[in-house]
């Protein structure tokens, strides 16, 4: 029983837990890594599991040698712009079903850099443009 429960120790040091979390901007910086822009704002998503939701109009920024991981990010209203600096850029971690999600009635402008470990995903009935630059992305998804 003792090995059991030292195994399943083991097994949870150094786990990342996933956390989702929403857009405020109650940072009033715009910056992504502003943990005051984000709910919880205990910190802002910077892990392959982190979930994103964002709604409302919004214009978030990435300054110059930042590199932030995020699982998905689901665009749920208004327009929202990411930018970034210098080589800033956002990380798409997983492949598809998880990338952007763009729900109808949204926009999404990706004024930044964005590597994609696999596929760059762009779901739902909303809007996308791009105007930065797709790296490390072998195919392109837009439905």
């Amino acid at each position: 029983m003792k090995k059991l429960l030292l195994g399943l120790v083991a097994s949870l040091v150094g786990v990342a837990f996933a956390t989702d979390y929403t857009w405020t901007g109650n940072g009033g910086d715009g910056k992504w890594t502003t943990a005051e822009n984000w709910s919880p704002s205990t910190g802002y998503p910077n892990t392959a599991d982190d979930g994103v939701t964002i709604a409302g109009d919004a214009t978030i920024a990435l300054q110059d040698g930042e590199s932030i991981v995020f699982k998905q990010a689901t665009i749920t209203s208004g327009t929202v712009t990411l930018t970034s600096e210098g080589t800033g850029k956002f990380v798409a971690s997983h492949a598809w079903p998880d990338g952007f999600a763009v729900n109808a009635g949204a926009t999404l402008k990706l004024f930044a850099t964005v590597d994609v470990s696999n596929r760059f995903d762009v779901s739902g009935n909303g809007h996308c443009i791009v105007a930065g630059t797709v790296s490390g992305c072998p195919t392109f998804m837009a439905n």
